[in-house]
């Protein structure tokens, strides 16, 4: 005989960084070329606030995972974390050629990967995150400064200074293959690259233009100039060029994998990258209605949850109490979420429901369904 239970699983990625101006409007860029102040820049209307003074002196390239803004230098072997300047270093890449850096995180497969520029090269490596270590994935025959992937795992190299236009690159070999023109003049500049959470591709050249490129021809857009907030003046001196959140918003993907007869099984959830940390996944148990409106059946908390948690009770939480039903506590997604045997009755049908809710405030949801 099979019983029916319906779960819910809520994700919510929080936003570290909210200003005053829309989430999904944000950009971050360092003025490497000048003060090494880091900038949030309104993209709707160029408008930039200074941050503060960056620790390292050659941030040109930037990427975020999560509500951490990471930084690389382009001759400066390091990698920082500078999401509060001045940031701190997470360690030394080792030695890489090139002088021109781009910075960009892959969403499908948790990678890190570092673009460097010099004549008419370009090498790619994979970072690191933990220890900032550089590895060698391969060289290309273009120069590309620029770096930017989008959540279908297409990379983009940008180059303002020799061809200018715009370069698919081959994350697994470093080859890059020309796109197209930006047709907007010669422009002779550094630039970064970043897709924004609508999917579009952005770009920022080091005299503070701003553009969005078509990423199936290369023409490039001029959209306006990055200006001081507070005094309207111009700025310059940009090289790294980040969108927290960019490249779209990533499918509800969701999996249950029941053991028919055991009453466990797997989840698998990879609608959120692994190394978001924020957010909380809340497990409700429902034998009949609407799913998710019966009584609580598990919290599964990040670690800033978890500490509130253990806080409140007086005691950490520990795993394998209802509040941790499963894995680890801390980072996303720990998939695939191990449901132990004999957590239902045998043969129970499972229907599980992903509601997602990004930093950009767009919900997202699937329904995945088990027999256990």
């Amino acid at each position: 005989m099979q019983s029916r239970i319906s779960l819910i699983l809520l994700v919510v990625v929080l936003p570290a960084l909210i200003g005053s101006v829309d989430a999904q409007n944000i950009a971050y860029s360092v003025q490497s070329n000048g003060n090494d102040n880091l900038y949030q820049i309104d993209l709707t209307t160029g408008m930039a606030t200074s941050l503060g003074l960056v620790g390292l002196n050659d941030a040109e390239g930037m990427a975020s995972i999560g509500s951490t803004i990471y930084a690389i230098g382009g001759t400066i072997d390091e990698l920082w974390d500078i999401t509060s300047p001045p940031g701190t270093m997470i360690g030394p890449t080792g030695p890489r050629n090139g002088v021109d850096a781009g910075l960009a995180y892959d969403n499908g497969n948790g990678i890190l990967y570092n673009l460097q520029g010099s004549g008419s090269l370009s090498e790619l490596y994979t970072i690191d995150v933990t220890t900032g270590a550089a590895t060698l994935v391969g060289t290309s025959t273009n120069f590309s400064d620029g770096l930017a992937i989008d959540l279908a795992g297409n990379a983009y190299g940008t180059d303002f200074i020799f061809q200018d236009g715009l370069f698919s690159v081959d994350l697994t070999t470093g080859a890059t293959t020309f796109i197209g023109p930006f047709n907007v003049g010669l422009v002779s500049l550094q630039a970064g690259a970043s897709f924004d959470a609508n999917g579009i591709l952005w770009a920022l050249a080091s005299n503070g233009a701003l553009y969005t490129i078509d990423v199936s021809t290369g023409t490039a857009t001029l959209t306006g100039m990055v200006v001081d907030a507070a005094t309207g003046a111009a700025l310059a001196g940009f090289e790294g060029f980040d969108i927290p959140g960019g490249g779209g918003t990533p499918p509800c993907q969701l999996l249950a994998s029941g053991n028919p007869g055991t009453g466990g099984g797997t989840l698998v959830l990879t609608s959120v990258p692994m190394t978001v940390t924020q957010g909380f996944t809340l497990f409700s148990l429902n034998t009949a209605g609407p799913a998710g409106q019966g009584p609580l059946l598990g919290l599964y908390p990040d670690a800033f949850t978890n500490a509130a948690i253990a806080y409140g009770l007086g005691t950490p939480a520990a795993a394998g109490d209802p509040l941790h039903w499963t894995n680890t506590p801390g980072v996303w997604p720990n998939a695939p979420f191990q449901i132990p045997l004999a957590t239902f009755a045998p043969n129970t049908v499972i229907d599980f429901l992903c509601l997602k809710v990004d930093v950009t405030g767009v919900i997202i949801t699937n329904i995945a369904r088990g027999t256990f």
